[in-house]
């Protein structure tokens, strides 16, 4: 299963408040919002490069009535964050990692097929927002294609091998 771990009062996981009041205001500047790119399959070898984005949600007041809208974290708001790349569930025996896991940008590369689960998190002060993303990594192709040789034929590993329609 899917750990979560508390670090704070507050818990946000995939942009659902979990445990704050409804008439609790959010934080000066909007709780942050977190986006770790969504769900993905890849052949088995491949590089997955990953891109975090974060926005906040800030509280907005339309004719007497509470709203909020999203902004975008500007370089600024990013620095004052601690960000948090993690494999959090992977196939048994598998030892891929992340080349990073304290930016906005990581990569990793699968070492077996099955399913990864990334966790892409956001503290800010003591509140913690995650997005986790599932990556199913299937086995490469078989691009082997067979030919039944004409009698007669006999192959010679590293001589081609004339073939003719009909025959």
């Amino acid at each position: 299963g899917v750990r979560y771990e508390v670090l704070g009062s507050r818990i946000f996981d995939q942009n659902i408040i979990l445990d704050v009041p409804l008439e609790e205001d959010p934080t000066p500047g909007g709780r942050p919002v977190v986006n770790g790119g969504g769900n993905r399959q890849i052949p088995l070898g491949s590089t997955l490069e990953l891109e975090g984005d974060v926005s906040f949600v800030d509280p907005v007041e339309v004719n007497g009535q509470r709203s909020s809208s999203l902004v975008n974290a500007s370089a600024q708001d990013i620095a004052d964050l601690i960000l948090r790349w993690q494999i959090i569930e992977a196939p048994e025996g598998s030892t891929a990692e992340l080349t990073s896991t304290d930016t906005l940008a990581t990569s990793f590369t699968p070492d077996i097929e099955g399913i990864y689960r990334l966790r892409f998190s956001v503290l800010d002060g003591d509140i913690l927002t995650a997005d986790v993303i599932t990556v199913e990594v299937f086995g490469e192709p078989d691009n082997t294609v067979l030919f039944l040789l004409p009698d007669g034929v006999d192959p010679i590993l590293g001589r081609p091998i004339e073939l003719f329609e009909g025959e």
